[in-house]
């Protein structure tokens, strides 16, 4: 029994892990509840095993970092942006705050 439950939580596992590299190379949401729709876990699964959560909370910091050198170092517009920033609309919003409404 304890095998069998070892196995389900590596699959869950590599579930998470793969749902996280999708969302950071296509700029999907980056938030414990997304990446836990996505992987088809619970979000207590995060809280019990840190290292995940730990993995999440890094790779939205990163992402945040990444359109905060985009946009203030080099100066680029939101419709610059929407080119190069993943997530972003081509006002330069985060796609993840516009759910449930159009973007033109």
């Amino acid at each position: 029994m304890t095998e069998g439950r070892r196995a389900d939580s590596a699959r869950r596992r590599e579930r998470v892990l793969k749902a996280l590299d999708a969302a950071m190379r296509t700029g999907g949401d980056i938030t414990v509840s997304g990446l836990a729709r996505t992987a088809r876990v619970d979000r207590t699964f995060f809280y019990r095993h840190r290292d995940l959560l730990e993995r999440v909370h890094a790779a939205a910091t990163a992402i945040e970092g990444k359109m905060v050198s985009l946009v203030v170092v080099y100066g680029i517009s939101g419709w610059e942006c929407a080119g190069v920033c993943p997530g972003r609309t081509s006002t330069g919003e985060d796609r993840s705050l516009n759910r449930g409404r159009a973007i033109a």
